[in-house]
């Protein structure tokens, strides 16, 4: 999974989005569910993304009978997460998300 398009804030440290912007509105981009980043995508967006593919996923782990390990970057994780532990949106954003640790999760398909 792709992580989250930030659009024209790509590439951009998160220290000078805060001194061009603020602070308040990095806050709100930065971890607003619903709030979009100038061209690019909010969390609830990364989530559309993220059901579909878990739906491909179930199809095709019955249909060739396999295991999968899923590799991909903190915001894409942190949807995976919200949906596979059902936790709430609220949850979900305030998650640090370690680079060093990795998730298990049993799909019944």
């Amino acid at each position: 999974m792709i992580e989250r398009d930030y659009g024209r804030l790509n590439g951009k440290k998160h220290e000078d989005f805060i001194k061009e912007k603020g602070g308040a509105e990095y806050k709100l981009i930065h971890r607003g569910y619903n709030i979009r980043p100038p061209g690019g995508e909010s969390f609830a967006d990364v989530e559309k993304r993220v059901i579909l593919f878990i739906k491909y996923l179930k199809k095709f782990m019955k249909k060739e009978k396999v295991n999968v390990a899923i590799s991909s970057h903190g915001n894409s994780i942190r949807l995976f997460r919200k949906i596979m532990e059902h936790a709430s949106k609220e949850e979900a954003i305030k998650w640090f998300i370690p680079y060093d640790k990795y998730y298990e999760y049993t799909i019944n398909v």
